[in-house]
């Protein structure tokens, strides 16, 4: 999360870990395997602040809309406690595209996301049964889905990533983003009830 997967070597690796390069290749024959393995570490630790969420009281009798607006607020907890996931993720996102990881090595780190995939997609489904969520015309329930998580991913690894290079992004202007980024992506969808 500090420097990228590009910048380090194995040995490196091995080197902090304090083991030899052979053991390390014995568990992870190339970094990409690597790469893939500490990924798939960090969604699950991340899993753990939407599983604070959904388990709060009132959480599931609340309005599809609301239980996803709580959903969202993660966001703005990601950019304020978890910016070496947001950063290694944006990192890991690019290694994986510029070195052409095919997607089939890839079905542990997408099985992780897509467990937080069907909690937003629950919520959505719950709104628009409850007239709470509104599609927009020619949409369905995984285009919000994607436009929504994808647009505060973005925002959110943007902020982590090169957010405190100007001194104009200040740490209280990248929470007014979030939560103004959050609140127009919620606000396009926000039903009658």
């Amino acid at each position: 999360s500090k420097g990228g997967i590009d910048t380090i070597a194995l040995t490196d690796i091995a080197e902090k870990a304090e083991i030899g390069i052979a053991s390390l290749y014995r568990y992870f024959p190339a970094k990409e395997d690597l790469a893939i393995k500490c990924a798939i570490w960090a969604w699950k630790k991340q899993q753990d602040v939407f599983s604070r969420i959904i388990s709060e009281a009132g959480f599931s009798d609340s309005s599809g809309f609301r239980q996803l607006e709580k959903i969202c607020s993660i966001f703005e907890t990601l950019v304020q406690e978890s910016r070496e996931f947001l950063r290694f993720i944006y990192f890991f996102d690019s290694y994986i595209v510029r070195n052409g990881i095919q997607n089939d090595r890839l079905s542990d780190y997408e099985a992780e996301i897509k467990t937080v995939q069907t909690l937003i997609q629950k919520a959505i489904h719950k709104g628009l049964e409850d007239g709470s969520i509104k599609l927009p015309e020619g949409s369905d329930e995984s285009q919000i889905y994607f436009t929504m998580m994808h647009s505060l991913f973005s925002m959110a690894q943007k902020i982590s990533v090169s957010g405190g290079m100007l001194k104009m992004n200040d740490e209280e202007n990248k929470q007014i983003q979030m939560r103004l980024l959050t609140k127009l992506l919620l606000d396009s969808i926000k039903g009658t009830n």
